[in-house]
């Protein structure tokens, strides 16, 4: 876990672990005065960050890093077509095809990104 100055491009602090109590140990060190000054603090789609950060840096807006959400996106359209060729099948019990995909279905996720 690290912090930065978003503005200067500046790597302010690498903390030494992600446990959520050593992070709020951590930023309650500074003054509640310096932390209401943050403006924006950007998370990962860890649940226990976006609990304690709102209490943190209460005039923060949280933003969720991009690379989070472009997986999550990727994630369910892989997984939905995936589903969807799978119940395009009409015998499922007797389709080699559907085994497949149910049984190997990281393969699939990789094949369609492959394809396109």
């Amino acid at each position: 876990m690290f912090y930065a100055d978003g503005e200067a491009h500046q790597l302010i602090e690498i903390l030494p672990d992600r446990l959520s109590k050593n992070i709020k140990e951590h930023f309650l060190g500074y003054s509640l005065h310096n932390r209401r000054q943050v403006e924006y603090v950007i998370i990962d789609l860890n649940a226990n960050y976006g609990q304690f950060v709102r209490g943190l840096f209460p005039n923060a807006k949280i933003i969720i890093d991009r690379f989070h959400i472009v997986q999550r996106v990727a994630q369910a359209l892989t997984t939905g077509q995936r589903v969807a060729d799978q119940h395009s099948i009409e015998d499922k019990r007797y389709s080699r095809e559907y085994a497949i995909m149910k049984s190997q279905w990281r393969l699939f996720r990789w094949r369609k990104r492959i394809d396109n």
